[in-house]
């Protein structure tokens, strides 16, 4: 039996109904309480008075909604097996400290509860103070923390410093790279292997072809060519595989479907589905796992 369970066996029906009125009195029925077992069923192991309650007193303390307390413990049950003045307390109290406003904190908490299970000495600390050596401010990294959260469970030289090389190493302008990267945070989490480089290839094969002395890329002024989708960017940059040259990344990505249409109206008639496989299969992506897929569902509509 899971040592969870065994935890359960060891109390009362009395005690396991007192925890069960008292999950019910604090929002438990917006969830079945079925899903929160499911999820945490520690929670019946644990008594009211001495762990539950001052757990969710806690976060009503720093912020959390009562509503969304219970849903909170499902998606991070190891809370109730965190003390609240060594291990809960000090994340919320450095939080503060790098720039989070107090009035932030419990919204933070209830979108990525995961930040409480980061150790502030081994994750917090040091991701903070890489973030800020390369260039991030105070008030960015701060929108960095509660709007990209996970970006402080990343691992430094596994994730952080090969995805910023990888960046300088394509020609970007240093401080053109500290902004974006600062602005849109979320392009620190895309691999390496899995996104940047094959979305890379697809570009540098279309670059090539229509001017192979040109050594220069379009990432270069517009590193965001990266956050849109590999779908996106096949179906927009494969109308130009018959230009005489490639306009900005920016004019091609950034419009809406209906500006892009109207925008490059003429162009349409190059990226047809049975153009976007013949490209992927010619830049060698047609099998490559982001592209897979795409190429698969390509051929059925030829």
């Amino acid at each position: 039996i899971n040592a969870e369970y065994m935890g359960l066996l060891k109390r009362s029906l009395a005690e396991l109904q007192h925890t069960v009125a008292y999950l019910q009195s604090m929002g438990v029925t917006h969830i079945p309480l079925t899903r929160l077992m499911e999820a945490s069923p520690s929670v019946l192991r644990f008594g009211v008075v001495d762990r539950i309650q001052p757990l969710f007193e806690w976060l009503l303390c720093v912020g959390v909604q009562r509503s969304n307390l219970c849903v909170l413990l499902a998606r991070q049950p190891n809370l109730l097996s965190s003390t609240i003045t060594t291990t809960l307390q000090p994340k919320v109290e450095y939080l503060l400290e790098v720039g989070v406003a107090s009035s932030q904190v419990g919204q933070l908490i209830t979108v990525s509860p995961q930040i409480l299970a980061l150790n502030v000495e081994h994750n917090l600390k040091p991701t903070v103070k890489f973030l800020l050596e390369f260039g991030v401010g105070p008030k960015r990294l701060a929108k960095i923390i509660t709007s990209h959260t996970h970006v402080l469970g990343s691992s430094i030289e596994a994730n952080l410093k090969p995805t910023i090389e990888f960046y300088r190493q394509l020609g970007v302008d240093e401080k053109r790279l500290i902004h974006t990267l600062a602005t849109n945070p979320r392009l620190l989490q895309l691999s390496i292997e899995d996104n940047l480089k094959p979305k890379l290839k697809l570009l540098q094969h279309i670059e090539h072809t229509l001017d192979p002395h040109n050594n220069a890329s379009g990432v270069q002024s517009y590193p965001l060519y990266f956050q849109w989708s590999p779908e996106r960017i096949l179906r927009r940059l494969c109308c130009f595989t018959a230009s005489p040259q490639l306009p900005s990344l920016r004019s091609i990505l950034h419009p809406t479907d209906a500006q892009f249409n109207l925008r490059y109206e003429a162009k349409l008639c190059y990226g047809t589905p049975a153009q976007q496989h013949t490209l992927l299969v010619a830049a060698g992506l047609a099998d490559h796992p982001t592209f897979s897929t795409i190429a698969a569902e390509l051929l059925k509509t030829v």
